[in-house]
């Protein structure tokens, strides 16, 4: 019932683009803004990164994300929170995730907080919506690439 079962374009789109971004950066600490089941911060966590700190507002999304981070052995490394994610763009990070309704993206990205991270993955986007955020971020982040199934479309940026 929660988000990310890894079907989904856009979570495929995220984890693809995580796979490429570890090719070239490990990062340290993980950020998972909306995590659902958490699949992107255990997938980050399976690959090397040491650290995710996971939050959703939703109580079923952080039930399944604590049963996945259960089953995975991941308890030490994956930390988990309900609330909103626009309280939480202080934490540290040397990569964010957010896999989200486009309204929420757009929102996060006016708080100055979400500039201090060293790379972004924005996913949960219609090509429209994606289009609009590039625009916007292209001052502040460089867009190293985009996956695009159907109509979704995900992007991972580099802070400049």
């Amino acid at each position: 019932m929660a988000f990310g079962s890894g079907y989904h374009a856009t979570t495929k789109g995220c984890l693809a683009l995580i796979d490429q971004l570890f090719q070239i950066f490990i990062p340290t600490k993980v950020l998972d803004l909306g995590t659902g089941t958490g699949i992107l911060a255990i997938a980050c966590l399976k690959m090397g990164a040491q650290n995710a700190y996971c939050i959703d507002y939703n109580n079923l999304s952080t039930a399944t994300a604590q049963k996945n981070i259960n089953l995975n052995g991941l308890e030490g490394g994956l930390h988990l929170w309900m609330g909103d994610v626009r309280d939480f763009l202080y934490l540290e990070a040397d990569l964010l995730l957010a896999n989200m309704h486009f309204q929420i993206i757009d929102d996060i990205t006016n708080q100055e907080a979400f500039y201090s991270k060293k790379y972004y993955l924005l996913s949960g986007l219609l090509g429209h919506e994606g289009h609009r955020l590039e625009e916007k971020l292209k001052k502040r982040l460089t867009l190293l690439d985009t996956y695009q199934e159907n109509f979704w479309f995900s992007y991972l940026f580099k802070l400049q």
